[in-house]
């Protein structure tokens, strides 16, 4: 009997039993991982923090936001990303005159 054969057969029940337990297990035990902060990253947090509340802050990266890829089978465009997801790019220009 084949692997493809065997799960084919295999109720499904049993699979997410054993999907359910591989996910849980590790919530019940963790690993104590050290984890470690660079100072790069340590600085940038601080600069973030340092923002005062109200500000106005850019997408510096000008990030699209994007929808997922179109799924109709035996189309043209299958698995092509065509549609942008929210408003379009906006540009902003802010400048502050003090006297």
């Amino acid at each position: 009997m084949s692997l493809g054969t065997f799960l084919e057969k295999l109720d499904r029940r049993w699979i997410f039993l054993v999907m359910g337990l591989l996910v849980l297990f590790p919530l019940l035990f963790p690993l104590a991982l050290p984890l470690f902060v660079s100072s790069p990253v340590q600085s940038f947090a601080r600069a973030v923090d340092s923002i005062p509340n109200g500000s106005k802050v850019l997408n510096v990266t000008n990030t699209v936001k994007v929808r997922g890829p179109i799924t109709t089978v035996g189309s043209s465009t299958f698995g092509q990303i065509r549609v942008q997801s929210g408003f379009q790019r906006l540009t902003q220009l802010t400048f502050r005159v003090t006297f």
